[in-house]
């Protein structure tokens, strides 16, 4: 039931005011920053990837914020690369609010019987 229903856990997509900067949940932690480059500069000029890094690990966290030169292509690449896989891993893909500082999109929790329950 999880897939079938998997759209109540992202419940709105794409939301927040497009802007230059998205951000990118969900990737595999081996993931760089030239491999997202290779991802989203098809779709535009890019003008940073930034990869957050634990304090203590120093390891990726999962997530990323990439920012281009105009808005144009921030909306192309969402529409276009949220959802897709990368290293067998789907990701999310939304507008952040800001310039790095937190996603726009919002996830909401809900129970698998609460899922089963929308059945």
């Amino acid at each position: 039931y999880y897939n079938e229903y998997k759209s109540y856990l992202r419940m709105p997509r794409n939301v927040g005011r497009p802007n230059v900067s998205i951000f990118v949940r969900n990737l595999p932690y081996e993931v760089n920053s030239r491999e997202l480059e290779d991802i989203f500069e098809k779709y535009g000029h890019l003008k940073d990837v930034y990869i957050p890094l634990d304090y203590h690990t120093r390891e990726p966290r999962g997530f990323a914020y990439i920012q281009f030169e105009d808005t144009k292509h921030s909306e192309d690449a969402v529409r276009a690369t949220d959802g897709i896989k990368i290293r067998g891993r789907e990701i999310e893909v939304c507008f952040a609010e800001g310039d790095r500082k937190k996603p726009g999109c919002r996830i909401y929790h809900l129970s698998i019987t609460h899922i089963i329950s929308l059945i």
